[in-house]
């Protein structure tokens, strides 16, 4: 295939409300090829899931503005009609959902739920299904998976629903999988495992991973490159080691200056990003970062757009009217998260 596997530009996402259309997405484009792990992160709110949950068609509704592109193999799914996206659900884009044990039927069996996806997609007969939930199991470290064939949800753990959870998603052998908060509320060791097994997919399957997370030491444990969202926009992407190593966003720089660190003397406070995210669709005018911005100044009224980083890759890029050289005199300022003063720059 030449080209990446999945392809989102400047993607809208709105739902009708009392006071009118809210938008849930205001401007997301990134790229993923295969055998990459690509991580959305920001805060809660800011568009991750939605994003999300609209590559794989499930905020289609009366209620719903979608604008943008979202292509697939090169194929667009925005308009696609809904038998083209039953088709591309499981065998090409598969989805773990957040909430493991609330996405499981709990009254019903773990194993003839892996198995129902298979027979949507496949012609085995029914002992064949039952051979491949078993070895889907088997695979994403489920042990004795046929005694867990009978296992209801809520005799699993947490971490062993959310096995079953990506076990159900790669039962037909997708290209592309969408993991959102996958490791949220589970033990550390539990979401070591988990990750491993979500980089081995990239790595000894080629299959591309779109990961969602509010957690940078995920990040930074897995990933090959980075978006950045706050308030339905993308306000950075680049190389996981970019990201950590030369962040060019001021609202990257909270979340690293937030991120407890080794290396970080004892006596010295995590900091916090000021104020708080603006409620969707209600951001007005210029960027979206401005109200807790240290940096922010006049031309910040207007809405900056999402521009490559001079000297980096091709999907590096950032939206911020600073300039490369103030950025860099910021974060001299400023340490490595770069939250000096304002007023600092020349």
């Amino acid at each position: 295939m030449t080209g990446p596997l999945l392809e989102v530009e400047e993607l809208r996402v709105g739902f009708s409300s009392d006071r009118g259309v809210v938008q849930a997405v205001e401007d997301v484009s990134l790229e993923l090829d295969e055998g990459e792990l690509v991580c959305i992160v920001g805060e809660s709110g800011c568009g991750k899931s939605v994003t999300a949950l609209t590559i794989m068609g499930l905020t289609r509704s009366p209620t719903t503005r979608i604008e943008g592109s979202v292509r697939y193999e090169g194929s667009e799914l925005l308009d696609a009609p809904e038998s083209q996206l039953r088709a591309v659900r499981g065998p090409g884009i598969a989805i773990v959902f957040q909430e493991p044990v609330t996405s499981l039927n709990p009254v019903q069996r773990v194993g003839p739920q892996i198995a129902e996806q298979i027979r949507a997609h496949t012609t085995l007969d029914k002992a064949e299904t039952r051979q491949q939930v078993i070895e889907s199991m088997r695979r994403l470290g489920i042990p004795q998976p046929e005694q867990r064939w009978y296992a209801y949800p809520h005799e699993l753990s947490g971490g062993m629903c959310q096995r079953v959870m990506i076990a159900m998603a790669m039962s037909c052998s997708p290209r592309l999988l969408i993991a959102d908060e996958c490791t949220t509320a589970l033990d550390v060791t539990i979401q070591a495992q988990i990750l491993l097994q979500l980089r081995s997919l990239c790595d000894d399957h080629g299959i591309g991973v779109l990961l969602i997370t509010h957690d940078l030491g995920v990040v930074a444990e897995v990933a090959d490159r980075v978006v950045v969202l706050y308030n339905g926009r993308v306000v950075e992407q680049g190389t996981v080691r970019s990201i950590f190593e030369d962040p060019q966003h001021p609202y990257t720089w909270g979340l690293l200056g937030s991120m407890p660190r080794l290396d970080r003397p004892r006596r010295e406070q995590l900091l916090t990003i000021p104020g708080a995210p603006p409620e969707p669709g209600t951001a007005g005018g210029g960027c979206s970062f401005l109200a807790r911005c240290p940096h922010a100044f006049d031309r910040c009224l207007e809405e900056p757009p999402l521009a490559p980083v001079p000297g980096a890759s091709a999907r590096e890029s950032a939206r911020c009217w600073l300039t490369p050289d103030e950025r860099r005199h910021l974060r001299m300022v400023g340490g490595d998260i770069g939250l000096a003063p304002a007023g600092d720059i020349g």
